[in-house]
């Protein structure tokens, strides 16, 4: 081959490099949007590069979830789920129409130590995998009060105990600060276990916030994990930790798995003590999935990343080119104009494609706009 045959062939070769890289890395693109509009309806998304998504879900949110779907004023175990129903220092958690931010019902638990939901995976969570969790919160405190409030674990069995294998999130009030307790090892106690501290969590009273865990899971034994929390409410606060006991101090990379625990159990646990005396929690559209941070959700902004209130959208199928979904309004009313947009399982999401929201006498897209 002679010198300008070369140079063409690498010319050629890295062209088609860049090319393959660019379509590869390539963010979803929503092109069309056909269904109803309204509260239940199905509408198909067509577009491109959206990947697959073959992650196991559950989400009790929407008019079909089992919070619309259940009578007000009680409530009781049902699929994975163990609801508490008031037994011994476990609070009874339960339907209500009381303070509602999406459809007619919440939970809500008054809580006089503990006030669990609890969501058992049913399986052992791999190393090396995706998880993500959604879920929409409120609280009411005495004014004066200062204490704990232990809002969530990841845990690998159904204890409300701290314990090795582990992830906790814990609300200080007038104390150390929001805290993330990872502990990869089966003792509590163990090496790798490490608090950060200066997260944003929920710390305005009577207010509507999301929170969202962004999870992988480690190989066991390397610190390849990660973990970030994303607050949604007047803004966008994703998790920025200003003190660790992580001595290497990597943060958002951790050990998920130091131990042969998995993680398996999604625990809101509503603790109140060291102090708190009071602690009123409603908790809405919580949203489990493990296998992918790949999502369809509803916005108020023409990007994801502009909008700050967000509504999870029930996915009923799932291709490269096509999503249907279950439309879920969430917090928005009839009327409103929102946007949709497709995550893929890299996190990377499409621009918002506009809708307007109908009701019962007929749903459409607005004008097919994506700005």
């Amino acid at each position: 081959m002679d010198t300008t045959s070369l140079v063409i062939t690498l010319i050629v070769t890295v062209y088609m490099t860049i090319l393959l890289s660019f379509n590869v890395s390539a963010n979803p693109a929503v092109i069309g949007v056909d269904g109803d509009v309204k509260d239940g309806g199905t509408l198909i998304l067509t577009g491109i590069d959206f990947g697959v998504n073959e992650s196991v879900s559950e989400f009790v949110g929407g008019s079909s979830g089992h919070i619309e779907q259940t009578a007000e004023g009680q409530d009781s175990s049902f699929g994975n789920w163990r609801i508490a129903e008031g037994n011994g220092n476990d609070a009874a958690a339960f339907v209500t129409s009381d303070n509602a931010r999406s459809g007619d019902k919440t939970w809500v638990v008054d809580s006089d130590y503990n006030g669990s939901l609890r969501y058992d995976y049913g399986a052992e969570i791999p190393e090396n995998t995706d998880v993500f969790v959604s879920w929409w919160v409120r609280f009411d405190i005495d004014d004066e009060d200062t204490g704990q409030w232990k809002m969530f674990r990841l845990s690998h069995h159904n204890d409300i105990q701290d314990s090795g294998t582990e992830l906790v999130m814990f609300n200080w009030f007038g104390g150390n600060g929001d805290q993330l307790i990872i502990r990869p090892d089966s003792c509590p106690e163990g090496s790798n276990a490490v608090s950060y501290y200066g997260g944003k969590y929920p710390e305005v009273e009577n207010h509507w916030v999301r929170m969202d865990q962004y999870i992988h899971t480690s190989n066991k034994g390397q610190k390849d994990g990660y973990n970030a929390t994303v607050r949604l409410d007047d803004n966008v606060e994703r998790s920025m930790w200003s003190s660790s006991s992580d001595p290497e101090s990597k943060y958002p990379f951790v050990y998920s798995y130091t131990s042969d625990l998995r993680y398996r159990w999604f625990i809101w646990q509503n603790y109140r003590g060291n102090g708190l005396d009071s602690l009123k929690v409603w908790m809405d559209d919580i949203y489990i999935q493990v296998g992918s941070f790949a999502r369809v959700e509803l916005g108020n902004a023409a990007t994801l990343q502009d909008s700050n209130v967000r509504d999870i959208q029930r996915v009923k199928s799932w291709d490269n080119g096509q999503i249907q979904i279950e439309f879920n309004p969430g917090g928005f009313k009839v009327g409103d104009s929102a946007w949709l947009y497709v995550i893929d399982g890299r996190g990377l999401s499409s621009p918002g494609f506009r809708v307007e929201i109908k009701g019962d006498d007929g749903g459409g897209v607005e004008d097919g706009c994506s700005g």
